[in-house]
Order: C-alpha cells, then structure tokens, then sequence
C-alpha cells in the first residue's frame, strides 16, 4: 500500500537544513544571526497570551515554521533588529506581510507575527532600530542620536522589508506572488511612511489610525517629566500607585 500522506506542515529533514543553512546568510546591511525550525509559535518565549486570541487562529499557531532573526547595520550604532517566520512549504500561501508596531514602537511585536504565520504568511517584524522599549518615554532615544531617528521615522521599516523577502527567497527558491503591509497607530505611521517613501515595497498597504502629532506629543511628554521631576516633593510616591491603580 501507498505510505501515508505526510501531515499538514511537518517537518521534514529537508526543510530543517534549508532553514538552517540561512544562518550567516548577508541580507540588507547585515547578516542573519539565527535561524531555527520552532514546534509553534507557542514555544516562543515572547510572552505571547495565545490563549486570549481567536480559536481558529491559536490552533493554527501551532504550525511549525522556520525562524530567521537578523541584525542589519545601516550606520554605526543604529543596528536594526528583524524577525522573519517563514511556515514550511505546504503551510505557505505565497505572499509576504511586512507589519507595523503600536503605540511609540522600538521592540519586536510577536502578536504579529503569530497572526501573519496563522493565516500563511511569511511575515516579518522590527524594532525599527531605536534601541528602545515601548514606552511613555520613548521619543528620547532620538536625542542627539539623528540616525535613530531616521530608522524610526522611515529606514526601519524599508530594511524590515527588504530583508524579509530576501530571507523568505532564500528558503522558498521563489519569491513572493504579493507584498502586502499593515499597521496601526505607530504601525499606521509606519505605513504611510512606506507608501510615501518606498511605494515599490508592497503591493498594498493598510494604514489603521496613522496620524500622530510629534510636536503636541513631544510637549506633552517633555510637560510631564519636568513637573513629576521638579524636585523630591513633586515626584508621585510609590505610596500612590494602589489609588492609581483603583
């Protein structure tokens, strides 16, 4: 009798030196530094709460898929940190998904990347090179540090992409049949940034609440730590935070 048909998304032994064999492989303005073959999504230790998402979606998560981590060095000191999460071949549905960060950015969204690998994307995230956390003081890292600023403002996500679909050409040997981009908030920012800069990056993009107001922001931000830092008294005491918190 015929062997049994292999399972949706398993991996082969194949597949596994093909992702492998992407370590040290030279992409935009850098290398990549690892790449693994992972279970699911669910042994990412990113914190990720799949529990909380759709069913449909969280079963899906539990697909094995290849990740690629790359560090793209643009200038001196603003390094770029990419994630690319490629599924195997049977899993893949062709395309690629570039997607966007929230609020003020500066970290790796693996939410996002669980969803793009759920739907069959080879999707890739950033932490557009700012060395930052999200964060309410985010923006400071821009302070006499102009090349941050630029891989915020537009150079993050251009290197994201041009790094994802070669990574993604290396391991499929084709490249993709459609280039499609989404964010909101700052992830909404991002976008526009990529269609007015960069319009030969995606096929299409979406662009969810992408307006922010840098200088009212920046004000804001700045108002807040000089009257919480005037002096000792000014400061909001740890004793405080329960009546927040209520």
């Amino acid at each position: 009798s015929a062997p049994p048909a292999p399972h949706v998304g398993e991996i082969s032994e194949s597949v596994a030196r093909r992702c492998s064999a992407l370590r040290g492989l030279a992409v935009e303005g850098g290398t990549v530094v690892s790449a693994k073959m992972m279970s699911s999504a669910r042994s990412v230790d990113a914190g990720l709460d799949i529990a909380s998402q759709q069913s449909s979606i969280a079963t899906k998560q539990d697909r094995p898929f290849c990740r690629v981590e790359t560090i793209s060095v643009p200038t001196v000191g603003a390094d770029i940190k990419t994630e690319v999460w490629l599924p195997v071949d049977s899993d893949w549905n062709g395309k690629f998904f570039g997607t966007g960060n929230g609020g003020g950015a500066g970290k790796i969204v693996y939410e996002a990347l669980t969803g793009g690998l759920a739907r069959g994307y080879a999707v890739a995230n950033t932490d557009v090179g700012t060395h930052s956390i999200d964060s309410p003081d985010t923006y400071r890292f821009a302070v006499d540090r102009p090349e941050l600023a630029k891989n915020y403002a537009f150079r993050g996500i251009h290197v994201m992409t041009v790094v994802g679909k070669q990574v993604l050409t290396a391991f499929y040997k084709r490249k993709p049949t459609n280039s499609i981009f989404a964010g909101c908030s700052g992830g909404g920012y991002e976008a526009l940034g990529e269609a007015h800069r960069y319009p030969d990056d995606y096929d299409g993009i979406i662009a969810g609440d992408p307006t922010i107001n840098f200088v009212n922001l920046g004000l804001a931000q700045g108002y807040r730590y000089v009257v919480s830092n005037r002096s000792a008294a000014s400061a909001i005491p740890s004793s405080f935070l329960p009546m927040l918190a209520d």
